[in-house]
């Protein structure tokens, strides 16, 4: 387990095994805290907001503005994340990383076209997974 600057608490272990366990996916501070709830290590929501940030500075995740609902969603970040892209199912929302070549070409394109340095760890693309447009084919009307 990587450590943070702070201590560890059993509702900080918690908070972290949450994060582990949902890789794949962007969180929010409800979905951190209806599972201290459900764990027996319910926190305030200002403690979990401030525990958050300090990951967010060291970071073991990031930290983005959910456009659609206009809230903060934070994602882990394994140490082996952060050189790649990813994309974000916008229908499950699951997290699917991007760690072909092919990306290192926009990147490499990016900075020498257009002088733009791409950070790839906090960097997400949204669209839809195979897995959500079969299940929306299968329940079309035809």
């Amino acid at each position: 387990m990587r450590r943070t600057n702070g201590y560890f608490t059993k509702g900080r272990i918690k908070i972290l095994e949450y994060l582990k366990e949902n890789n794949d996916r962007m969180f929010t501070v409800c979905h951190i805290s209806d599972y201290l709830k459900e764990t027996g290590s319910a926190k305030n929501t200002s403690t979990i907001y401030r525990y958050l940030d300090e990951l967010v500075q060291n970071g073991l995740i990031v930290k983005q503005i959910d456009p659609n609902a206009g809230k903060a969603v934070f994602r882990y970040v394994p140490e082996k994340c952060h050189d790649h892209l990813h994309m974000k199912c916008s229908n499950c929302g699951r997290i699917i990383h991007l760690d072909c070549g092919f990306m290192n070409e926009i990147e490499r394109h990016l900075q020498e076209k257009h002088g733009f340095k791409l950070e790839s760890k906090s960097s997400v693309l949204n669209g839809v997974c195979d897995k959500c447009r079969l299940v929306n084919k299968s329940n079309m009307c035809l």
